[in-house]
């Protein structure tokens, strides 16, 4: 009777506490800067943004969650055997199927193939268009960023499994609470008259042509901040093309600014201290912008919408404006983040310690590869729809309104001018059938059909659904469209409901791109407009009827603990996912295909060289230095105080989890206490190339200070 009474005693505190942990969690982050100079930057597909610097460094967050609540004392976390998934989020534009498997290979050499593996580890990207590229196995993205670049990749690779492996011997007894909002003021839909092709019953369903809310998972113990994931749909492309500084973009930016927020931690300066970790996750931003203001044409205030009809006069282009654009596009970036990082912090706070947010229940997941072109959907009429091999329209390279490349094509293109055919005979003219498939797109690049030097784009695809009680995370490899996001997660809900799940309690996320990247996801109906994001939905038009019949499949075998059934569509990938015309294999080999994949890479980034000072001058000595006036800057001034030193090239040490750069500040005792690196954001490591025949280069590091900045 008194074991009882002490049991329900304990129920009752732990109910007005929230002291029942119903989960074992952890968190963890580590640094994935790789090369910061000579790299090309990668997203917008400029091939003359090359990186010579480092704004603010990019990471890996990593969250494991595991089911069993009962960690004897003395245990370690190596012996635990629940059910466990975990949720990585990098500052990369996308992710690749061979980083996802180097990632794996590496964890299970650690801890054994059974606790970690491609069917429970999601690893998701921020989509910022300012770190730089290589890590992607198909050829299309490699032309950018000329090849694959194992600089890149290794310091990928190294951070994500870094991130995880502190998250697993982080993990203790704790809880996950769930809470959403809307955002305003954050983000636009970009491609409007693409959105408004789709049915208007739908569309009446929505407030608002993007997503505006704000999804949020906290992680507590009783008495610990921990981190949080959260999810929000805006492009990474705050921070133009004109940069040259590796950067995280606006989410990136939301990461720093929540991670130094004394709410959570003692210290102001921001280094890979994984004391509080703050993901911003991305969700179906395919057709959202952060330029708030809209798009115009440069050097006018007029409007312009990226097709003929809005064309721009000469030698202006069509581009989108920020919240700060008047300052400088950095600034619209600190705005748009900052926006992110204030309602995070409000969700997160918000739900600690309320039990109506804390989430219990169990945890799974379910994965498979899908073969894309060898999908058909039968319709309730008996039709068939079959997807394609992949391809690129002509209006993919017209580029969008947040960064139209001004090359005299134009969004909205359904006919290919006798010109462009002329000059894709040199590419490769699409068959019939491929040509067929895509139709109204006019295919500039059959990419299916190209296997030179090896696959231009994926024909197999790497589809996930992680559980955690009463939420959904569908992990997508590619960029979907708004009212592409809300179809598929109202499918996967609407699955989850026939099979008994409560309406009322269940939700579904959108996170992407995710374990690999095909470009985008378009609605039917806006796949017919041919914008950007209808030119660049690789599968033909009925792409996102194939997502979500695998999705609900995946969805349905989750619930009812039924075999993943989908005829001639699930399979495993070839052994090398570099060549789609490998044969077809029934067990997959992560280090067969990274090892037979990289024989056919290329790299055409400058070789390294020998590092010498500049003559009459040694390593770290200053050549220009700091003016010794003192600073006094007004309500409005920011003053960039600059010092130059006699440099080598920083692509010998990324210096990862460390950093080029620091500001110091003299204490009352004598001695020196940090205050920035180079992940600070008021802070610039800038690096010049001054002679390649000898070897001779110089860093320049900035800070900017204003009447803000901190005094003694």
């Amino acid at each position: 009777m008194q074991l009882y009474s002490t049991f329900l005693l304990v129920a009752i505190l732990c109910t007005i506490h929230t002291c029942v942990y119903s989960h074992l969690i952890g968190t963890g982050k580590a640094d994935i800067t790789g090369p910061v100079a000579e790299i090309h930057l990668f997203g917008y597909a400029e091939m003359d943004q090359i990186a010579n610097g480092i704004l603010q460094r990019c990471y890996a967050r990593a969250y494991i969650v595991v089911d069993d609540d009962s960690m004897p004392d003395g245990s370690n976390n190596d012996q635990l055997t629940g059910n466990r998934i975990v949720f990585v989020n990098v500052d990369l534009q996308s992710m690749s199927l061979t980083v996802k498997a180097r990632v794996i290979q590496r964890l299970q050499l650690m801890f054994g193939p059974d606790m970690y593996s491609m069917q429970n580890v999601m690893i998701s990207s921020t989509h910022t268009h300012s770190n730089t590229g290589g890590y992607l196995e198909h050829f299309l993205y490699e032309i950018p960023v000329k090849g694959w670049l194992e600089e890149t990749v290794q310091a990928v690779v190294s951070g994500i499994v870094n991130s995880i492996v502190k998250a697993h011997y982080h993990l203790e007894k704790g809880h996950v609470t769930f809470n959403t909002h809307e955002l305003l003021d954050t983000n636009i839909n970009r491609s409007p008259s693409a959105y408004s092709a789709n049915p208007p019953e739908e569309r009446a369903q929505y407030t608002h042509n993007v997503d505006k809310d704000m999804t949020l998972l906290g992680f507590h113990t009783d008495d610990r901040d921990l981190g949080l994931i959260n999810w929000f749909a805006v492009h990474g492309v705050s921070v133009n093309k004109t940069n040259r500084l590796v950067n995280g973009d606006n989410k990136g930016y939301a990461s720093y600014s929540v991670e130094k927020n004394k709410k959570f931690t003692n210290t102001t300066v921001s280094t890979s201290s994984d004391i509080f970790v703050a993901a911003f996750a991305q969700s179906n931003e395919g057709d959202v912008s952060p330029h708030t203001l809209g798009f115009f044409c440069t050097g006018t205030d007029q409007p312009c919408d990226g097709t003929k009809s809005s064309k721009c006069p000469w030698r202006s282009t069509c581009q989108g404006r920020g919240p700060g654009w008047k300052v400088g596009h950095l600034d619209s970036n600190r705005v748009i983040g900052e926006n992110q990082a204030a309602k995070a912090i409000a969700l997160y706070l918000e739900s600690k310690g309320k039990p109506q947010h804390t989430l219990s229940g169990p945890i799974d997941y379910k994965q498979v590869y899908w073969n894309v072109p060898e999908t058909k959907i039968v319709q309730p009429d008996g039709s068939i729809h079959a997807l394609c091999k992949p391809a690129m329209g002509l209006s993919f390279i017209a580029g969008t309104t947040d960064a139209e490349p001004g090359i005299g094509v134009y969004q909205e293109t359904t006919h290919m001018p006798w010109y462009w055919r002329l000059i894709r005979i040199f590419i490769k003219t699409p068959t019939p059938t491929q040509a067929l498939c895509h139709a109204p797109k006019p295919i500039i690049f059959d990419t299916g059909e190209m296997n030179v030097p090896h696959a231009w784009q994926p024909h197999i695809l790497d589809l996930q659904l992680l559980r955690l009680g009463d939420v959904y995370i569908a992990g997508v490899p590619a960029e979907f469209t708004t009212m592409s996001g809300r179809r598929l997660r109202k499918a996967i809900k609407r699955t989850l409901v026939k099979h008994g799940g409560d309406p009322s309690s269940i939700r579904v996320i959108l996170s992407g791109p995710a374990n690999g990247y095909s470009s985008y996801v378009a609605t039917y109906e806006e796949y017919q407009v041919q914008r950007f994001e209808g030119a660049a939905t690789i599968y033909g038009p009925h792409t996102l009827e194939g997502y979500i019949q695998v999705f609900q499949a995946l969805a349905t075998s989750m619930v009812t603990h039924a075999p993943i059934t989908l005829p001639n569509t699930i399979i495993q990938p070839p052994p090398n996912t570099a060549s789609s015309q490998a044969p077809l294999t029934t067990h997959f080999d992560p280090l067969k295909m990274t090892m037979a994949g990289r024989r056919l890479y290329f790299d055409l980034t400058p070789r390294r060289g020998t590092d010498h000072p500049i003559f009459s001058f040694g390593f770290g000595d200053v050549i220009q230095d700091v003016s010794e006036q003192e600073y006094h800057p007004s309500t409005h001034d920011v003053v960039v105080i600059s010092v130059t030193f006699v440099a080598g090239n920083p692509r010998h040490n990324p210096k990862a989890d460390g950093s080029f750069l620091t500001v110091e500040q003299k204490q009352n005792d004598g001695g020196w206490k940090t205050i920035r690196n180079d992940h600070d954001y008021d802070t610039r490591f800038r690096w010049n190339l001054k002679s390649k025949l000898f070897g001779q280069s110089e860093a320049i590091v900035e800070w900017e200070i204003s009447n803000q900045t901190e005094r003694k």
